[in-house]
């Protein structure tokens, strides 16, 4: 079946004349382009970063990049196919010669797949974390035959969709040098902290979820951290956690809320309802938390060995080396290694800086490029 819509939509893409012909090509020499779609505006989620950072890097290297974003929150400065207009996306799409689909939601990965391969684009997909249904598993196995290329951030996702073919590429690229300020609430309750003699812990989560009933992110985990630290032992220590998505009506957050003040935890812990750069605010904290219950590449826990900063994070996912792991839901050996980190027990290893963007970079820029040279005689 999808051989045979693949077949009806090559000899639409033909009749249409939406691809640049091969005499055009060698004539032109046409550009690089690629297509990058996900989530880029109005969060700040490990693939919202990672695409940003990438098409910032692509601009270093003078790769032109069209971008279709999928946030909710709609920009006019970049397109959104959330807007529903369809001939911003149908131009972009006749422009390009590669897409690269990073989508986060299903249905807009399998649009893009179809719609992409329509046009006569080479096609890469990334896949940054798996937490779906079995039905949606095969659905998207399907669909992901028609890529030519498939990107997972790390081996555990490769091995639950059973793919024959795939390359793991993590999905960290360094950050700016020049960060972003922090807000004043943070910084206030940093000071504070920092004047009772704490150590600073932080952790993030997008959205607040679910996953197999429990906190997906482990803010639970990090209340009851806090509190074991606060009244079990002389460790004084506080935390800031960051939830980028609105959270006003989430349950997780609601209770989360009730639980600080029930403990009596509010100077020892911030919880923080917006987005903000979250590598400004690492820089200021001893130890960063990643209590997850499933997790992909982790980007805050690759920013944090990049800056040279204790990670604890949970076994939930294969954790890149120098980070200091516990197992997944057990909030006795999660403060074990906290204190472990905050007392310096745990060795930290500092990734070296030197060449770090340019070395990671040069994965996608060598694909681009490598996939560019098949396509584009030269």
């Amino acid at each position: 079946m999808l051989n045979e819509s693949y077949s009806q939509a090559n000899r639409c893409r033909e009749k249409m004349n939406w691809t640049i012909s091969v005499d055009e090509t060698k004539e032109g020499h046409a550009p690089l382009r690629i297509l990058l779609t996900g989530p880029m505006s109005g969060s700040v989620g490990g693939v919202s970063v990672h695409l940003n950072r990438l098409r910032f890097g692509l601009h270093q290297e003078d790769i032109a990049v069209e971008l279709v974003d999928e946030s909710r929150h709609i920009e006019e400065s970049i397109y959104n196919l959330r807007s529903k207009r369809i001939m911003p996306y149908l131009r972009r799409l006749r422009r390009c010669n590669i897409a690269h689909i990073q989508s986060s939601v299903h249905i807009f990965r399998w649009l893009h797949v179809v719609a992409s391969r329509c046009f006569g684009l080479y096609v890469v997909v990334t896949i940054h974390s798996w937490r779906s249904s079995r039905i949606v598993t095969i659905l998207n196995k399907l669909f992901l035959r028609l890529a030519h290329r498939i990107i997972v951030v790390n081996d555990d996702i490769g091995m639950r969709l059973r793919l024959r073919t795939y390359e793991v590429i993590p999905a960290f690229l360094p950050p700016a040098r020049r960060t972003g300020d922090l807000p004043v609430e943070i910084k206030q309750f940093i000071a504070s902290a920092r004047n009772q003699g704490c150590s600073v812990l932080c952790a993030n989560a997008s959205k607040l979820t679910e996953y197999q009933g429990e906190d997906l992110y482990g803010l639970d985990l990090c209340i009851k951290l806090i509190n074991n630290l606060t009244y079990q032992t002389d460790i004084n220590a506080a935390l800031v956690f960051v939830v980028t998505y609105p959270a006003a009506n989430n349950p997780i957050y609601i209770n989360a809320r009730k639980l600080i003040l029930q403990r009596g935890l509010k100077a020892r812990i911030c919880l923080y309802n917006k987005s903000v750069d979250f590598v400004s605010l690492m820089t200021l904290c001893n130890v960063v938390l990643r209590p997850t219950m499933t997790d992909g590449d982790a980007l805050t826990v690759r920013e944090a060995l990049y800056l040279g900063l204790p990670v604890v994070a949970s076994d939930s996912a294969k954790r890149p080396e120098g980070t200091i792991v516990f197992r997944n839901r057990d909030v006795v050996d999660f403060a074990d290694r906290t204190i472990a980190a905050i007392n310096g027990e745990a060795n930290v290893r500092k990734v070296s800086r030197d060449n770090d963007h340019g070395k990671e970079l040069s994965k996608y820029v060598n694909l681009y490029r490598t996939v560019s040279g098949s396509l584009i005689p030269g």
